[in-house]
């Protein structure tokens, strides 16, 4: 119970973070233009989704379209310049990957109810479903 304690004070940590990050990149949205848009969605397409069907099977099973797509992006452009300016030379880069630990990944997935997919879990659940 300590554990996920700890675990929602985290979250609710990130969520404050987040949202006081948004605020204070608000006046920054302003200042993207489309043209930085363009390149980042071009960039992200080809990086995270390789390519320009695998974006369009990630809209589909989202239920997002192109136009939120790109004004998640202007907000993610906003707050690395917001973070560029504030940090100068070191940049706003994300930190290296923290290790995950096996058990909290599964407590997380359990509080998230995305535990009863069965793609990679392997121990029988309190509701009969497969992890």
């Amino acid at each position: 119970e300590a554990m996920l304690a700890q675990w929602r004070a985290r979250a609710l940590d990130e969520l404050v973070a987040d949202e006081l990050l948004r605020q204070a990149a608000a006046p920054q949205l302003d200042a993207i233009t489309e043209d930085e848009v363009d390149r980042a969605l071009a960039a992200e397409v080809q990086e995270r989704f390789h390519g320009t069907t695998g974006f369009a099977r990630y809209l589909a099973a989202s239920g997002a379209t192109e136009a939120t797509h790109r004004a998640i992006l202007r907000a993610r452009l906003a707050e690395e310049r917001l973070l560029e300016g504030i940090l100068g030379a070191i940049g706003a880069e994300a930190p290296p990957k923290e290790a995950e630990h096996l058990d909290a990944v599964l407590l997380v997935e359990e509080l998230e109810g995305r535990y009863r997919h069965g793609l990679h879990h392997r121990l029988p659940t309190r509701d009969g479903a497969n992890l």
